[in-house]
């Protein structure tokens, strides 16, 4: 049992002028063990920073929260660590996965974290949530639903006793939310689930009881009476409508007769809740587990972290201390001089090339974000003296289980690389013939299928990617020219690189132990100092696992070849007419060319999470055009402009499509420069 005592919180503006904001005033509440309770109320009233206080997200200004005899005020750091591992389970409106990362092992991350792995409790909740035979897609193939339905698996991983759900179903259309809630109130029945929501509706159909908040204190609280039976009935002279519910085809058709034959009185069934009553259903002090990490779990970690960052630093390093380089990041493009950063030995057959993202001997900052790199930024390396060219890499990649598509804001080895074998590319380098012939040799005479001649608009492939292609797909192509054939649109040639011969090795080694079902992290410490290893790795990330196209920017390729339909937005600010923003993880825009200029019709989800509203196909009348910003920065602070288009929103549907201008537009947000070569 969960019981707040007269909470508070406080938010202090940096403006002494200003007032200090209640955002939580003096809320007392209690809470069983189980059930489903859902905290309601418009935007500001404070829903969320409830949930986070529970969820020691956020910290408590007066006041003390009580669960199962643990004050959180007697607790120590060490004690929340344990209570956020074995208590609670969270879910989030922008699902938060790791998109390197499969549905398998991102809910066996949070396993790992708190205890062993186990494959079998793994593969059970995954098919409890209904994604059965789909633990090795990654995040970035399933739908907004699908999504939702891994983050409640890696929620209940765990087996907490209690879920906390930020707006769990607000990027979700009504089938999905109604799939999602319904999984969460089967969890309900032996734990607590807290859902904050907009969605009233919701609440009264799913919730057992209804908090609402308004300006920080409890407008009311009502518990759902168990006898209440919410359906249409017939009565002979007055029939009853059910509250909130839709009637079905047949009880229309039914009132539809019952008119045209006799008259009749109509009433509204109520909610069926009443104010709530506290019981105290206290199941003795919950005992907290400990959080700590053991020795063969933080190695397992390190190395899950490792095969998805193939760094130039030892795998054992942690990935928090990755974190702290985010700190200096801002720093490189200050202080680092271009003429200093080519001084470096340079390889005959690997490029010179900075990064962002990744720590190497060139002395640049590791971080675990793609920034995007702006014309600026390769300006200041010309302004230094820098007299070559310089080629962008563009997180354009091909992704061998699904489609051509874009990384997202995340680390950029997000391709699992398992056994020597990525399961995509490392995106897309824009280039010209003279780089590739210094990377590769004559290309021209490399050519193993297809031609050169579409190198502007197609990707140029290696024969390491187009390898991994046909043997670990289920694809019916066995050839690079079933391959082609069948990727005649985006692929324009496959090119002889020799890693076979220079790597054989390594590809051997590979091989013996998949077949010898050596698991892999001991088949990464067994390797770990191999040279040879090492430098395979290196000329994957540079040279074998990139894809190749001959121009100055792969958007605008893409946009003349007109094969691309889909755009997948990553982190984008939607700024309103007022001058407010809202930022959303991810959307997905398809191209429709009948719409002009800069027209969208946007989803439901998307349009309701930007603008807080609840539009479906019943009210959707109702919606008046409206222009929007969307913005892309360099930073995770929203400072650094990148790029910014605007589109006008004409229309909701369950999908949202854009023009072909608005459509290519909106591509510069997503596809991006975030490494340099130089020759």
């Amino acid at each position: 049992m969960i019981e707040l005592k007269n909470l508070t919180k406080i938010y202090r503006s940096n403006n002494k002028k200003k007032a200090k904001v209640k955002a939580i005033n003096d809320v007392s509440l209690m809470f069983p063990s189980k059930g489903m309770i859902f905290i309601v109320g418009k935007s500001g009233s404070g829903k969320s920073t409830l949930l986070n206080m529970i969820g020691t997200l956020d910290d408590i200004s007066s006041g003390d929260i009580v669960v199962d005899g643990h004050e959180f005020s007697k607790m120590k750091e060490k004690d929340f660590q344990e209570y956020r591992s074995s208590y609670l389970g969270f879910i989030f409106q922008d699902f938060l996965l790791l998109e390197e990362f499969t549905v398998y092992e991102n809910v066996e991350l949070a396993l790992n974290i708190s205890s062993e792995s186990n494959h079998e409790q793994i593969m059970d909740i995954l098919a409890k949530v209904g994604l059965k035979d789909m633990e090795t897609k990654f995040p970035s193939e399933l739908s907004g639903g699908q999504r939702q339905r891994v983050a409640i698996a890696r929620a209940l991983i765990k087996n907490p006793k209690m879920i906390l759900c930020d707006e769990p179903t607000g990027n979700l259309d009504y089938k999905t939310s109604k799939q999602i809630l319904d999984i969460l109130k089967k969890q309900s029945e032996d734990k607590l689930v807290l859902i904050v929501s907009h969605n009233l509706e919701d609440a009264e159909n799913y919730g057992d009881r209804i908090i609402e908040l308004s300006d920080g204190v409890i407008l009311r609280d009502l518990t759902k009476n168990h006898d209440y039976v919410n359906q249409f009935a017939d009565y002979g002279n007055y029939v009853v409508l059910p509250h909130h519910k839709d009637l079905t085809s047949k009880e229309v058709a039914y009132l539809n007769e019952k008119v045209k034959e006799t008259k009749f009185k109509v009433m509204q069934n109520k909610g069926g809740f009443n104010v709530t009553k506290y019981v105290d259903d206290t199941q003795g002090e919950f005992k907290l587990q400990s959080s700590h990490i053991s020795y063969k779990n933080s190695v397992k970690l390190s190395s899950m972290f490792y095969r998805k960052n193939k760094h130039g630093i030892p795998y054992t390093i942690l990935i928090a201390t990755m974190m702290i380089c985010l700190f200096y990041i801002f720093q490189v493009f200050v202080t680092f001089k271009g003429n200093n950063a080519l001084k470096s030995d340079q390889h005959t057959e690997i490029p010179t090339v900075i990064k962002l993202d990744e720590m190497t001997k060139k002395g640049t900052v590791a971080t675990t974000k793609i920034l995007p790199i702006t014309d600026e930024n390769i300006k200041a390396y010309y302004d230094a003296g820098y007299q070559g060219k310089i080629y962008k890499l563009e997180n354009y990649v091909f992704t061998f289980r699904s489609t051509l598509t874009a990384y997202g804001t995340y680390n950029r080895y997000s391709s699992f690389f398992n056994y020597n074998q990525l399961t995509q590319s490392l995106g897309t380098l824009a280039c010209d013939l003279d780089y590739m012939n210094k990377l590769f040799g004559d290309v021209e005479s490399k050519v193993l299928c297809g031609s050169l001649d579409e190198a502007d608009k197609k990707l140029i492939m290696t024969d390491y990617l187009a390898d991994i292609l046909i043997q670990t797909t289920n694809l019916s192509y066995t050839t690079y020219e079933g391959l082609l054939n069948a990727n005649k649109n985006s692929i324009c040639a496959i090119i002889d690189t020799g890693y076979k011969e220079k790597y054989k090795n390594v590809i051997e080694h590979g091989m013996t132990a998949r077949a010898q079902k050596l698991p892999y992290n001991d088949y990464l410490i067994q390797y770990s100092d191999d040279p040879e290893h090492q430098e395979f790795l290196h000329e994957v990330q540079y040279k074998l696992g990139l894809c190749y196209m001959f121009t100055d920017s792969v958007v605008d390729s893409i946009k003349e070849a007109k094969y691309y339909k889909s755009a997948y937005l990553f982190d984008c600010v939607y700024e309103l007419e007022n001058g407010e923003q809202k930022t959303t993880s991810s959307s997905t825009f398809t191209l429709d060319s009948t719409l002009k200029d800069n027209e969208v019709i946007m989803s439901f989800s998307l349009y309701n999470n930007i603008f807080n509203s609840q539009f479906s196909d019943f009210n959707k009348h109702e919606f008046t055009p409206t222009t929007l910003k969307v913005k892309k920065y360099t930073d995770p602070s929203n400072t650094n402009l990148y790029y910014e288009t605007e589109i006008k929103i004409i229309g909701l549907s369950s999908l949202t499509k854009a023009s072909t201008n608005a459509y290519y537009d909106l591509l510069k947000t997503s596809y991006i420069t975030y490494c340099l070569f130089f020759d």
